[in-house]
């Protein structure tokens, strides 16, 4: 079970924090109801905190997914990540 940091007040982001591990990168995403997928996506360097209200907006007929990219937010960057879109590029097509 992960601990959400006290930075991030449930009350303003009721979501389930979850994780995996992709190119040793930990992303950390939220994945809520169900219906058509929407995909969204941050600027960078903002996370999805930004989309809250938006996701809980959409979240009775949508199924909202949105990651954090690496080193931002919740999510942690491998060693010599360089948060260039390039470097990025395989985690992007996954």
């Amino acid at each position: 079970m992960e601990l959400r940091p006290p930075w991030v007040p449930h009350e303003k982001y009721p979501f389930e924090d979850r994780y995996r591990t992709i190119d040793n990168c930990r992303v950390h995403y939220i994945d809520e109801c169900s219906g058509p997928s929407i995909l969204v996506l941050a600027g960078n360097p903002f996370w999805s905190f930004v989309y809250r209200r938006i996701v809980l907006g959409l979240t009775d007929t949508f199924r909202c997914v949105a990651p954090d990219y690496p080193g931002f937010a919740l999510s942690m960057a491998s060693a010599g990540y360089d948060f260039r879109p390039q470097h990025g590029s395989s985690f992007a097509t996954r």
